[in-house]
């Protein structure tokens, strides 16, 4: 009996399920309740779920299945997004649990689960981080991002980043990883640092520059779509493809 749940416990976030099983028949063969292999003491010896351990503390295939869990999974991760205007936390223990999580809590289809799991797992991350208050249609959003940043077609293996650039934004440092420019703009407005009307204007520059731009979002800058606009103008206006002398 013990065993077919021990087998029933094994999920998704399980790395080493013959580990995992191993600890979780010990901790039951081995509990406070002074069962074992050889019997004796205050509990059955019989290594089943039968709750005959002692009391002060959890016993029996629960007690057990606890301690087993707390010597065997890996820490999980929280990654914070937003769906239907609602902040949510998504503990990331593997990247194909989480996937299964973001598809039973209903924010995203298959469709685009199936982009998401076939991204490495940093960039999987980051794609559910982008999932802002503004983002709509969480779905279409993860698959037009991935396919951007793959600028291949589905099913085909992701290309490395071109650059990853760092900046600024609400004190906070972003890391970005620019794959092209419309995915690197399109992040950009996802996570909140750029507005869709300075996201336009960076398009318009030529590409080393918009990097130079977005490079010079320093943890100063307090309105980084002014910053970003106010920049381009000038540059529009002096007829430059680049330059420092940003503000």
């Amino acid at each position: 009996m013990a065993a077919r749940e021990a087998v029933m416990t094994l999920g998704p976030e399980v790395r080493n399920p013959a580990a995992f099983i191993t600890k979780i028949l010990k901790e039951l063969l081995h509990s406070d309740g002074g069962g074992s292999a050889a019997g004796g003491g205050g509990g059955c010896g019989c290594g089943s779920a039968c709750n005959s351990g002692a009391g002060g503390g959890a016993s029996g295939f629960a007690g057990a299945l606890e301690r087993a869990e707390a010597k065997t999974l890996a820490p999980v991760e929280s990654i914070t997004f937003h769906h239907k205007g609602a902040a949510m936390s998504l503990p990331w223990q593997s990247q194909a649990q989480a996937i299964q999580l973001l598809v039973s809590w209903g924010v995203l289809d298959e469709g685009s689960a199936d982009f998401l799991a076939k991204a490495s797992q940093q960039l999987a991350k980051e794609t559910v981080a982008a999932l802002g208050p503004d983002v709509r249609n969480p779905s279409a959003f993860v698959t037009k991002l991935l396919r951007e940043v793959t600028g291949r077609p589905h099913g085909q293996t992701l290309q490395q980043p071109v650059e990853t650039l760092t900046l600024h934004c609400n004190g906070a440092l972003v890391s970005l990883q620019w794959f092209s420019a419309p995915q690197a703009l399109s992040q950009l407005v996802a996570l909140g640092v750029l507005d869709e009307g300075s996201a336009d204007f960076l398009g318009k520059v030529p590409e080393h520059t918009a990097k130079e731009i977005v490079s010079g979002l320093g943890p100063d800058v307090r309105n980084p779509s002014a910053f970003v606009t106010r920049a381009c103008k000038a540059l529009q206006a002096g007829g430059k493809g680049g330059g420092s002398g940003w503000s």
